[in-house]
């Protein structure tokens, strides 16, 4: 009904209205970046936000990236973000193990890139870097690894990184050491 009220065209009201509320919400995002990512609908907010808010998302990169690789807080801190348990609800694991988000990192290495040309995949990189033999290793990062391996971003830098280390993968096992191996050019475990 406001189209036809409305004397705006309805694409620049839509990024008027954009523009407006952005700010508010990657700031929102970036200050809340763990407990979001421990709620299937919070995810999904996050994800969205990543990937479509208008202005620079340098800092909401930089918070998600954090977030995914510290501790879960909370009551169900061994569960992941759809409330299944990965091994011992008694022992919490970082974010980025738990399945719902190791998918919405790897969808966000593939495509989030800010308006200034920062692409999620370079941030999440440098925070992943000084451990990125134990996510490579393990049965859900390793696949965000993997996006790092096949993002054109980052590729060069997690093939320096890995390379010296396939015999470590290989006897890591699991499918996504694997593909590792394999996209490294060495026979997968």
């Amino acid at each position: 009904a406001a189209a036809t009220t409305s004397k705006k065209d309805p694409g620049l009201r839509r990024q008027e209205l954009l523009r407006q509320l952005c700010a508010p919400l990657l700031q929102f995002v970036a200050a809340n970046a763990a407990p979001m990512m421990q709620s299937a609908a919070a995810l999904d907010v996050l994800r969205e936000t990543l990937l479509h808010a208008i202005g620079s998302r340098k800092e909401v990169f930089e918070a998600v990236a954090s977030a995914a690789l510290q501790e879960p807080s909370g009551s169900n801190a061994g569960e992941d973000a759809d409330g299944d348990t990965d091994g011992d609800a008694s022992a919490p694991a970082p974010l980025i193990t738990q399945t719902r988000v190791s998918r919405m990192l790897k969808f966000l290495v593939a495509n989030a890139t800010d308006e200034n040309g920062l692409s999620f995949s370079a941030v999440l990189l440098s925070a992943m870097e000084p451990s990125l033999l134990r996510w490579a290793m393990d049965p859900h990062s390793s696949f965000v690894v993997l996006a790092l391996l096949e993002s054109s971003t980052t590729a060069s830098r997690v093939r320096r990184k890995l390379e010296k280390r396939v015999g470590e993968l290989r006897k890591a096992g699991g499918v996504g050491a694997g593909l590792i191996c394999t996209a490294l050019g060495a026979a997968p475990p």
